[in-house]
């Protein structure tokens, strides 16, 4: 059930202790911080709050928006919003990956999701099944018939700074593919090797969206 924002009303504990452990970290502090006067003649602070808006039980994914409310007795109140992809890394570490917003989300609380790692890897809800991952980098499947005329340009390329590739790796525009074997291992060792076998795959660095700073999201 959602109210009147489309923010979930109802959620697993998972989900709620998912949130807990995120602020534990540092990602955000809810909570109101009142700075009026002792006179109350005065009435300023913030307030941040935070909404589930969609949760998947078998990736254990949940989307939550971090509100940020300033107040004041001298203007209208400005509220800004942030909107995290969170779950757990291989390591069990909890994380949270700044997305776009999903307010206008009223689907299931899995469609959710999947409309959030769609925009995250760049892809199709049919592609999200193939997608191989390691942390913030990805193969994306592709069509098989893309690179009949083409040549490799590199056989090892680092992405996001921490994660290498090596492979037969092509390049079209400003975007880079591998075909047949290729793996991506990550060089602070936080996350296990992945590897292809076989097909085509584009090579994609998880998309980031800006955030206000009262929340952040966590890095590899």
């Amino acid at each position: 059930m959602r109210g009147e924002y489309n923010q979930l009303l109802t959620k697993p504990e998972w989900v709620v202790q998912l949130c807990n452990e995120l602020e534990q970290v540092g990602a955000w502090e809810t909570g109101i911080v009142s700075t009026s006067n002792r006179s109350r003649t005065r009435y300023n602070g913030t307030a941040v709050n935070v909404d589930a808006y969609g949760y998947d039980e078998r990736q254990k994914l949940a989307v939550f928006q971090v509100r940020e409310t300033v107040f004041s007795s001298k203007r209208f109140n400005r509220t800004h919003k942030n909107y995290f992809l969170c779950g757990y890394n291989e390591n069990g570490n909890a994380f949270a990956h700044a997305i776009d917003s999903v307010a206008r989300y009223d689907g299931t609380p899995e469609a959710t999701v999947a409309k959030a790692l769609c925009k995250v890897w760049q892809c199709t809800e049919k592609q999200l099944a193939s997608i191989v991952r390691n942390g913030d980098v990805a193969f994306i499947p592709q069509p098989n018939t893309w690179f009949k005329e083409h040549v490799p340009v590199a056989s090892k390329v680092l992405l996001a700074e921490s994660h290498l590739v090596e492979g037969n790796i092509f390049e079209s525009g400003d975007k880079l593919y591998v075909r047949g074997h290729a793996s991506i291992a990550h060089t602070k060792g936080q996350h296990p090797s992945v590897a292809v076998e076989k097909g085509v795959y584009r090579l994609q660095v998880g998309y980031r969206a800006e955030t206000w700073s009262f929340s952040l999201e966590t890095h590899d």
